[in-house]
């Protein structure tokens, strides 16, 4: 079998089936403090099992991505049949500066459509709340804070990316493509949204809004 990699903007984490029933999980990020972590518990996987609910809420990708890891190969974490490998990080080319166009230009790993949902609705909500002062939790709550500072196309793209967020993340058996999309159409809408606010956020601070002088 091939190798599975996860992640959005770069390849963080990879994960080989071995023929004797273990898995090798190589780490390819460089969150120092994460590789840390791994090296520490690398003969006690069980531990990422025992912490699984504060890594799937953290906003810090490389635990986030550890914990999708350990629950689709929960079994393999809760017996020991993980091998660890702390490898070179992923190419600097996987790399870009801004959230929209890391979400449209990584389309080659294979990931979750939920995790990719996830991952690309907190890029958002950071946006949301550095760029415009959006209050509120979750991106639902944000956009509805900000909405009337938003051009109607834009208003429209921020919440069909709630929509989607919200059936992939509450609902069972649903997937992109049964919503009438694709993960490379979902991630192009994610960028049109990022360019609308960074575009937004640029007009409001050369008019010296408060709201958004901060980016």
């Amino acid at each position: 079998m091939g190798e599975k990699q996860y992640g959005v903007t770069k390849v963080l984490y990879s994960v080989l089936e071995k023929p004797d029933g273990r898995i090798e999980v190589r780490v390819r990020h460089d969150n120092a403090y994460e590789r840390r972590v791994v090296q520490a518990k690398r003969t006690n996987p069980r531990f990422f099992l025992d912490h699984l609910n504060t890594y799937k809420d953290s906003t810090i990708r490389a635990r986030y991505w550890m914990a999708v890891v350990a629950s689709e190969y929960r079994s393999h974490f809760a017996t020991n049949r993980v091998d660890f490998v702390l490898g070179g990080n992923a190419p600097k080319s996987e790399e870009t500066p801004t959230t929209g166009r890391q979400i449209q230009g990584e389309a080659k790993a294979e990931v979750p459509d939920t995790a990719l949902v996830v991952e690309a609705s907190r890029n958002l909500e950071r946006l949301l709340r550095v760029s415009l002062a959006a209050q509120g939790r979750g991106l639902g709550e944000q956009l509805a804070s900000v909405e009337t500072k938003l051009s109607p196309t834009l208003r429209q793209e921020l919440w069909e990316i709630v929509r989607i967020r919200n059936r992939l993340v509450h609902e069972q058996h649903v997937s992109l493509r049964a919503l009438g999309t694709s993960q490379d159409q979902f991630r192009q809408l994610c960028a049109r949204a990022e360019r609308g606010l960074r575009a937004l956020a640029n007009r409001l601070d050369a008019k010296g809004n408060p709201s958004a002088s901060r980016r």
